[in-house]
């Protein structure tokens, strides 16, 4: 259970796009609910709105598209979210087509597979999520080739003795999405005591 807490914060990558997605669900949420903002949040809000929305001004550009401040904090939720999960795709692809040159019951992605789905995880993250919580995902150690394997208990070969189970990625992201809210219900907070 800790393995999967602490892989939950294991990169530089994963706490930008959960730091990123607290800020915009924040934004959104204020901005929906008519809260009024602390002068610190002010400053957070127009910090956020100045480095991000150009991003996504930029990617609607080409559709001519004009998109007002509560969408773009929903398209920049969308793409965080979305963004983790692809990495997540593309790391179990990864380890899949590595463990399938060494070990039978692994299927192998080709290369066109791989990028199909990882793009489809990145824009229909909702789908992605419910096949992760329909069935186990856990990242295994084998004690032969010392390899990080993504096994589905499920489908791939029975776990032996040889293998320890490192993390399951089920937990990985449901401590993910209590981190965003704790991080949105702590900035509410904050903003609420800067009101007083």
């Amino acid at each position: 259970m800790w393995a999967s807490v602490k892989a939950a914060y294991k990169s530089w990558w994963t706490q930008i796009t959960m730091l990123l997605s607290s800020v915009a669900i924040f934004n959104f949420v204020t901005r929906a609910s008519g809260i009024e903002l602390s002068d610190l949040m002010v400053q957070v809000a127009a910090l956020y709105r100045a480095l991000f929305h150009p991003i996504i001004d930029l990617i609607v550009l080409p559709f001519h598209l004009v998109l007002t401040n509560w969408q773009k904090d929903a398209a920049l939720i969308w793409m965080a979210i979305g963004g983790a999960t692809a990495r997540t795709h593309a790391s179990q692809i990864a380890t899949n087509m590595r463990a399938s040159r060494e070990h039978a019951g692994f299927h192998r992605y080709n290369l066109w597979q791989g990028v199909l789905l990882v793009a489809s995880a990145f824009i229909v993250w909702p789908l992605a999520w419910i096949d992760f919580f329909n069935r186990p995902y856990f990242y295994a150690h084998t004690g032969r080739t010392g390899k990080v394997l993504f096994v589905d208990r499920l489908r791939a070969m029975p776990l032996s003795a040889d293998y320890k189970i490192l993390f399951d990625m089920r937990i990985v992201l449901l401590v993910q999405v209590a981190t965003v809210a704790a991080v949105v219900a702590t900035l509410l907070l904050v903003n609420l005591i800067g009101l007083q």
